[in-house]
């Protein structure tokens, strides 16, 4: 599994802790600095190292097929751009998935959605199938889940590599 824009590292510790054989990348030197302390702070029978690699999405230094999934949790915009969709297409094995959570988060309160429309605002059915434009030009099936909390409901993009052989 790779993980784009791992930030921190809290999601791509877990994903280790969890057994995945996991690999992430990040651009900022500076969050590179704050995952490689993050192992240190669990436990020692549960911490399991990742590879970090430094790069940018639009250009990953990973072999074609390389990863069953890559996952991006609240990402910047690039995750949207046809060079990083592109990329993720490139190193996904086929029939793997690209998952991305966090694009917007939806308030299941309407005075907070009304009180914070800035930050949680509705996406458009235009900006929706906008999404939906991009993820298929790179040629991945995209369709959508929706994980719901106590306070909030956040929209996850499937994107879908065609397996062999499988047509778009």
């Amino acid at each position: 599994m790779l993980e784009i824009g791992f930030g921190s590292g809290e999601l791509l510790a877990e994903l280790a802790d969890c057994g995945w054989q996991v690999t992430g990348l990040e651009l900022s030197p500076a969050m590179q600095t704050v995952a490689a302390r993050r192992p240190a702070q669990r436990s020692a029978h549960s911490a399991r190292a990742a590879a970090c690699v430094l790069a940018p999405a639009q250009a990953m230094p990973f072999a074609a097929a390389a990863f069953d999934t890559v996952v991006a949790t609240f990402p910047a915009p690039y995750i949207l751009q046809p060079e990083t969709l592109a990329e993720c297409a490139r190193v996904l094995r086929p029939g793997g998935r690209l998952v991305v959570g966090g694009l917007w988060v939806r308030l299941q309160n309407e005075h907070l959605r009304r009180a914070l429309p800035v930050f949680y605002a509705d996406p458009t059915l235009g900006q929706i199938e906008a999404i939906a434009q991009h993820v298929r030009a790179a040629g991945l099936h995209a369709y959508w889940y929706t994980a719901a909390a106590r306070w909030a409901a956040v929209p996850i993009l499937i994107a879908q590599l065609p397996a062999s052989g499988e047509r778009m």
